[in-house]
């Protein structure tokens, strides 16, 4: 980030002082203030000069922003082939399940209420 506003400086500093008339004084081609403290006509050469830096600087900004994105999106783009989700079961058990009342076949078995009573009985024999 530093080295870009560092460069645009640069740009900035270049194309003012080259926009500015070679008959300005050397004090007003090295900044927009002295420009404006040496009198009105040097004053208004200056002021067009800031305007025409500050123009070229904002497009040469906009275009490496631009040129940034473009190079950030061609190298982090994924290489990796996507993947399609699979069925995880046979499509016509689901159409039977969908068409039958009760149980899914897709659904683990459910214990029925013998199993549990069953089950609950040798629980309570073994508490005796």
């Amino acid at each position: 980030m530093a080295l870009s506003i560092a460069a645009l400086g640069s740009v900035l500093a270049g194309v003012y002082t080259s926009a500015m008339p070679s008959t300005a004084p050397e004090a007003a081609q090295e900044s927009i203030a002295n420009a404006v403290l040496l009198g009105p006509e040097v004053a208004a050469a200056g002021r067009e000069a800031f305007s025409t830096a500050m123009a070229t600087g904002s497009w040469i900004g906009a275009v490496s922003c631009v040129a940034a994105a473009c190079l950030a999106m061609a190298v982090l783009r994924s290489k990796a082939p996507r993947l399609r989700c699979r069925p995880r079961c046979d499509p016509t058990a689901v159409r039977s399940a969908a068409r039958s009342p009760g149980r899914s076949p897709l659904s683990r078995r459910s214990p029925d209420t013998t199993e549990i009573a069953g089950k609950l009985q040798l629980l309570h024999a073994w508490g005796r």
